[in-house]
Formats: C-alpha cells, structure tokens, sequence
C-alpha cells in the first residue's frame, strides 16, 4: 500500500513536471476539454463549407437511396392534388399543402386504410425524409402560387436575385438541417462557457455558409450567434478578439468551399474532396494558431477595430452635421450660466 501509494505520487509528480516543462498550466482533464473544444470548432468550421458545396447533394443522394422505395400509401397522400392537378410542375411541394410538417401529419391522418396512429407517424416520417433527401426539399410553409411568382418576379427585376435562389430560401432539405443543428450544437456547446471570440467565430462561419449555400435554417443559427457575439464583446470590451473570430470563422469555412471544386473539376470523388477539405480545415487552424501566438492577430485585429471606430466617429461627425443643417440639433445652454438666463 506504501510503495503503491509513492508510486502514485512520483507519478502524478512526473505528469505535473512534464506539463510545466511543455508550458501545459492546466491538468490532464483541462487539456483533454480543452482539445475536444477545440475539435468542435474544427468540426463545425469545416462542415459548414462542406455542407455549403456539392457535397451536400451527394450526402442527399446518399440519405436519399436509404429510404429508397416504391411510393407509399402515405406517399401518394401527401401528393394528391399534385397527382390530381399536375399543377405546379417541379414546384408543386411549394403550393399542394401536403409538404409542410402540418400538411404531411393530415396527410397521413386522412389516408385510406386502417393503420393505426404509429404506422401513420411512420408513413409521415419516412415521406418526408425521401422528399427531404431530393433537391426540391421541402417547404417551411404552402404558398399561394400567384403570390409566389409574384415575389420571386420581384426579386429577380429588382435585385437579380435568381428565381432558383428564391426556390431554396423557401424549402429545406436533408443537408440544411444537419447544417443547421451542427451550428446549433456549437452555439447550445459554448453559451454558458463561451467568450466573444468564440461567438464570433460560429457568426464567421455560419454567415458564409448560409449565404453560399442558401439555408435558411443556418441563417436563424447565425442571427443567434451574432447577437451573442455583440453582447459577449460588449459586455468584456474585447472586440479584437471578436474581429479575430471572425476571421477564424471565416476561414475555416472558406478553405473546403475552395479546396471542392478543385478536386471535383480534376476528376477526384467526393471522398477525396472530403479528406483534402479536412486536410486544409486543420492546416488553416494550425496557422491560426501560430499567427496567433506570433501576435500577428493582434495586429490585425488592433487595425480594423481602430478602422471601425474612426468610420464609427465620421459617421457621427457626418450625422450632427446633417442635424445642425436641418435645424434639428443645437447646443444646450450650460445649467447655471446667467449669460443664458433672462433674469441674470
């Protein structure tokens, strides 16, 4: 039991001794939350650009040939007055009803036969992921097909946007939501013990993500996320290391949007393009890292928040100015300076 007992503390003695020589300030567990932190971030920085690619059509392909099947009882419900009408063409998930969640659940209730509620639920479920795995998606709610059109014409003359674009940001597939919950998961992971950087570093990436590959889903993520990362930056005054985050963010999800397409157009599979994006993610991270420690970061960061604020101070310039023209503004007479008062 003594010479247990010693061993035990030479070695706990030898553990802390080696950490100290690597400059480790922290114990064994602390390290090992520490880099499965940092892994989520990994994580989270490169799937938002893989999910942002091509390769999200290849992983609902995928999810797609798992529910592979004839049409369903169920199936064929939720498709009625498309299969009635043929109205609607390859939009018609948009407009017959029977796609929205609340669509799908009367689908399902109405159907002929004799199931009982689970193989009902079943029925439901299974339609919706096969529709959810093909590239029309399915929609946050039924449109009314005039007033669709009307808003995707508007659109598209005045801010040409693509109707195609407009078409995505109304449906959602298989792909968008695990975008979604991979940026939801990051953002629930840190909301108690994250800082500003940390914050900034999910707006980074999900904002880039969400506009690249058009999910709305993710858009919601990122409108958490950035009011997260005001608060937290506001709160401890650390806006350089909210610019730092972002930056991080930023990059860790360009790098797979780039490295795709060039794997892709040189003939590799998505299996290549997966690893090389990995690959790239890691690299990006590790020159963070050292860009980082080098204080390069810093000086970069110091610039562009001393940037924002002298565009904060011209703005305000120009904002009393235009006041003053306009009669709207003026400066208050100083309390208790008879100069001001009449009956001084």
């Amino acid at each position: 039991s003594a010479v247990a007992h010693a061993v035990g503390g030479a070695s706990r003695r030898s553990a802390d001794a080696t950490a100290r020589a690597y400059g480790w300030a922290s114990p064994l567990p602390r390290l090992t939350a520490q880099a499965a932190s940092n892994a989520v971030k990994g994580v989270h920085d490169a799937g938002q650009g893989l999910l942002a690619t091509r390769l999200a059509d290849d992983l609902n392909r995928m999810l797609g040939q798992l529910a592979k099947g004839p049409p369903t009882l169920y199936d064929k419900a939720m498709d009625a007055n498309y299969l009635e009408t043929g109205a609607g063409g390859g939009l018609h998930r948009l407009f017959d009803g029977g796609h929205t969640l609340r669509g799908a659940f009367k689908a399902a209730k109405d159907a002929p036969g004799e199931d009982g509620v689970v193989r009902r639920a079943l029925g439901m479920t299974l339609g919706l992921f096969r529709d959810g795995a093909t590239p029309a998606g399915l929609p946050f709610f039924t449109w009314d097909p005039g007033t669709y059109h009307r808003v995707a014409d508007s659109l598209k003359t005045r801010f040409g946007i693509p109707k195609r674009w407009f078409a995505d940001l109304a449906t959602y597939d298989a792909a968008d939501v695990l975008a979604g919950l991979l940026g939801s998961a990051a953002l629930v992971f840190r909301w108690s013990g994250g800082e500003a950087r940390d914050f900034a570093r999910i707006v980074g990436g999900t904002a880039l993500a969400a506009v690249r590959g058009r999910n709305p889903i993710l858009a919601v993520v990122f409108v958490a996320a950035a009011a997260k990362a005001f608060t937290e930056a506001r709160k401890t005054g650390k806006y350089q290391e909210s610019v730092k985050g972002l930056a991080e963010g930023a990059a860790g999800t360009a790098v797979p949007m780039a490295v795709v397409p060039v794997v892709a157009a040189a003939g590799g599979p998505a299996s290549v393009a997966l690893v090389a994006s990995l690959l790239a993610s890691l690299t990006v991270a590790h020159l963070a890292r050292k860009a980082d420690e080098a204080g390069w970061t810093d000086r970069l960061a110091g610039g562009v928040a001393e940037m924002a604020a002298r565009i904060a101070r011209l703005v305000e310039a120009a904002a009393d100015e235009v006041k003053e023209r306009l009669g709207l503004g003026g400066s208050k007479p100083d309390e208790g300076d008879g100069q001001n008062d009449p009956g001084g």
